[in-house]
């Protein structure tokens, strides 16, 4: 047994995305909703560097959940006022989930979580390892881009992260090609071979993880009865 650097186990933090994401998808209640969000936040928050990390990061994208509120109250034939609440604490419940993964995982533990336990071919775990750290390399330089978005009068307010996406995603995608083809050539050079790589010994599973993994599934559940 070695110690692992997963703050939550591979297999569960992938299983309690998946749980988070189904239900915020799935739940069209926002008073249902809340405290999925709730408890998806905190977990999040435990497991970033610092608290504020996910605060952030969920309020940057606020303001896309308000947009997209606002747009399907305006095309929907009932005028469901509950979906200017609703989409906003969906996009923070799918940020929240997203950066609990992000932040809560080791990428190359979960190459071999997926690898051993998931039954993944090794050349598609290391993949995701690789986008894994590529992803979470980027949330971390994310403000570069914003400012440099905001130097050029492409982010003059809140709502300019939703007018204003497309240029947006444009520069995250150009910073994670760069990313990409960096970590392809340190790889490379220390003659990295996703078939022939050494295994990791068997990963404890915590009674945190647990807790977590039966909160979500609960979540999900509750979601699919109620």
């Amino acid at each position: 047994m070695i110690r692992r650097r997963s703050a939550v186990h591979p297999t569960v933090s992938l299983l309690a995305l998946l749980a988070a994401a189904s239900a915020a998808t799935l739940e069209r209640d926002p008073v249902h909703l809340l405290p999925i969000a709730a408890v998806v936040t905190a977990a999040a928050s435990a497991v970033a560097q610092s608290p504020s990390q996910v605060a952030k990061w969920c309020l940057k994208l606020l303001p896309m959940g308000l947009g997209l509120g606002a747009f399907a109250l305006l095309n929907s034939p009932y005028r469901d006022p509950s979906l200017l609440a609703l989409l906003p604490l969906r996009v923070w419940t799918l940020t929240s989930s997203a950066l609990l993964f992000a932040y809560g995982t080791d990428p190359w533990e979960l190459a071999w979580s997926l690898s051993s336990h998931l039954r993944f071919p090794r050349w598609m775990s290391a993949a995701i390892a690789v986008s894994h750290t590529i992803v979470v390399r980027t949330l971390d330089s994310l403000d570069e881009v914003v400012l440099a978005l905001r130097s050029k009068g492409l982010l003059t307010h809140p709502m300019s992260y939703l007018t204003g996406a497309g240029h947006l995603m444009r520069a995250v995608l150009q910073g994670l090609a760069e990313r990409a083809e960096k970590l392809s050539t340190a790889l490379e050079a220390r003659g990295f071979d996703p078939y022939a790589w050494r295994p990791l010994e068997p990963l404890d599973v915590r009674a945190t993880d647990l807790f977590l993994l039966s909160v979500m599934l609960t979540a999900f559940l509750s979601v699919l009865i109620l």
